[in-house]
């Protein structure tokens, strides 16, 4: 019997809904909220969506949470969701069915997490230690010369990346980490095939640039090549069929760089249109999906990074804040394609959609909110 998206339902609510809800990870038919509650403690609930028509519910943090203060990214790898909040990578098992339990945390002492991505079970986190870009500045490190006091200012992060390997289930151990090339904290990651993507903020001269590193070897990792931005990247994402481009959004909208040559990257184009509110993107395959605020989905086919061509959408009168898509497996013993579908999330509603095909994408249903969206 093939699932129903056409029929989301709402399947599980912790007892203390996240009052604003931020982020949404979804993997193997399990999907989690995150949020946090007005006393500012972080909250988890999660929900099987493998079959809409059977719905069953994956446990809740209750009441008192499970960290204090807000959070940002969310990542799930098997039946563990890693959540990066204040106090470092929050790890959650997902197994229990009858309720969510903190499993450990990834934390360093005066180093502040920025970045993360878990790629199986290796985890690749980026940051820096105290003070922050921002704060080292106001210092007097954004010129060489004396810091505070007459004494020489440390304007950079000693380690920018930590490779840590998370195989088990309330430990973790470091097995690798980066050190800067100058005054410079680590930000966004992104990593496949033995490469790791990382976004790098220098302070003496500020700017961005995105550099390629070799973590074949997480005890020799080695810097491959890098290539200046504009502006800071933000939701960074692995784009192209052998993921070799790399795409974020920018305030002038999606900017794509080419990392085929990881010796000699480039920036290859920025999907930039006037009109456009862009607040979000996700990529499988060739393309690359973007919420529009204004717009609803939009389709753009990257299979040439020096000219993405817009191949279709859906227009949504709410617009859409943010955008997940998967391919989903028709039930086991079942007939039926392989559908691409798209999760995009507006201040109200999860709306579906069956992006299959890009030029005739169309809205399958929708499910209301306990709160208001912000990310899936």
């Amino acid at each position: 019997k093939r699932q129903e998206p056409h029929r989301p339902t709402l399947v599980s609510r912790v007892d203390d809904t996240p009052s604003w809800p931020h982020g949404v990870a979804v993997s193997g038919g399990i999907a989690c909220v995150l949020g946090y509650a007005v006393s500012g403690t972080g909250l988890l609930q999660c929900y099987d969506v493998a079959d809409p028509a059977a719905p069953a519910p994956l446990g809740s943090t209750g009441g008192s949470g499970l960290w204090p203060g807000a959070a940002g990214e969310m990542f799930i790898a098997g039946e563990v969701a890693y959540i990066v909040a204040d106090e470092g990578v929050v790890r959650v098992g997902l197994a229990d069915r009858r309720s969510l339990r903190r499993l450990s945390t990834l934390s360093w002492d005066h180093w502040s997490v920025r970045g993360l991505t878990v790629v199986e079970s290796t985890g690749y986190v980026g940051g820096g230690e105290s003070p922050t870009p921002v704060a080292a500045q106001r210092q007097g490190c954004d010129t060489p010369g004396p810091g505070a006091g007459g004494e020489s200012a440390s304007c950079g992060s000693a380690t920018i990346m930590r490779i840590v390997d998370l195989q088990g289930a309330g430990s973790w151990d470091e097995v690798g980490r980066v050190e800067p090339e100058g005054d410079e904290w680590g930000g966004e990651v992104s990593s496949a095939g033995g490469k790791a993507y990382m976004t790098i903020q220098t302070v003496r001269d500020p700017r961005w640039v995105l550099r390629a590193y070799d973590v074949a070897d997480p005890g020799n990792v080695r810097v491959l090549g890098e290539v200046g931005m504009a502006a800071r990247l933000a939701e960074l994402q692995l784009l192209g069929r052998r993921r070799e481009l790399v795409g974020g959004v920018t305030e002038g909208g999606v900017a794509i760089y080419d990392m085929r040559d990881p010796s000699a990257p480039r920036a290859a184009h920025t999907i930039s249109v006037p009109g456009w509110r862009i607040r979000g993107i996700a990529a499988l395959g060739s393309s690359t999906y973007i919420a529009d605020n204004r717009h609803g989905l939009r389709i753009v086919d990257a299979l040439d990074p020096a000219r993405p061509q817009e191949v279709g959408g859906v227009v949504l009168s709410a617009g859409l804040l943010d955008v997940a898509v998967e391919d989903r497996e028709p039930a086991a013993g079942g007939d039926g394609e392989t559908l691409r579908l798209a999760y995009g999330v507006t201040r109200r509603n999860l709306a579906v959609l069956d992006v299959t095909e890009p030029t005739a994408a169309r809205e399958l249903g929708s499910v209301e909110l306990p709160s208001a969206g912000v990310a899936v």
